[in-house]
């Protein structure tokens, strides 16, 4: 009986890594987006005017 119990344990374990490796969280999926390259360009001129201030 505790050896079933010890297998099942460690089947719905096995399932719980594998569905959070799947669907990984939603604000890990919402930081991979495109930045622009006129974006870029901008925030480093206003970064390098910081600097320079």
């Amino acid at each position: 009986m505790r050896a079933i119990l010890w297998q099942s344990t460690r089947a719905l374990t096995a399932c719980c890594f594998a569905a959070l490796s799947a669907f990984p969280a939603q604000n890990l999926a919402a930081q991979t987006h495109v930045i622009s390259s006129s974006a870029l360009q901008k925030g480093h001129q206003l970064r390098c005017a910081a600097a320079a201030a």
